[in-house]
């Protein structure tokens, strides 16, 4: 790659963050999830617009070892939506990837240390999604998600 290339690809994966750090910026600025919280979130296109929406993990800090979990979707052309869940563990990432091979970017809620899935919500390409059955797909998918589809995961933890 010559010089001219590296630095306009620079220039395109600099502007590109700046545009996810203003989605999660005002996905955080709308969270509505009001216990103690941690979270972490993912920046992806859900609604297939070209543009970065978000989606945000968040877990009520209680004094028991189940949880509230809530993931908080930012779409660009969409209201914002709120998909609730209850855990028995703790420490829980989020991605977005084509875990269904269907050509949108789902969301899938996994172990952070083991990458075991926990829940999977399919995108219908326009930012509507549906819980599906972690056990409908393989266990690499969630370990080794290159294997699946790894060109469309962007991911960030906190």
């Amino acid at each position: 790659m010559g010089i001219p290339r590296l630095i306009a690809a620079l220039i395109a994966l600099a502007g590109a963050s700046a545009c996810a750090q203003d989605v999660v910026r005002e996905a955080a600025s709308h969270a509505t999830f009001t216990a103690p919280l941690t979270s972490n979130f993912v920046v992806a296109d859900f609604d297939n617009d070209q543009k970065a929406d978000a989606a945000v993990l968040f877990r009520s800090l209680g004094s028991s070892k189940s949880g509230t979990y809530r993931v908080e979707l930012h779409l660009t052309h969409h209201p914002d939506a709120v998909i609730d869940f209850d855990s028995a563990e703790f420490g829980h990432d989020i991605s977005a990837r084509d875990i269904d091979h269907d050509n949108d970017t789902d969301l899938v809620v996994e172990r952070l240390l083991t990458e075991q899935g926990v829940r999977v919500w399919l995108n219908d390409g326009h930012g509507g999604f549906t819980e599906g059955d972690v056990r409908d797909y393989p266990s690499t998918c969630f370990q080794y998600p290159h294997r699946c589809d790894a060109s469309r995961e962007v991911t960030a933890r906190s």
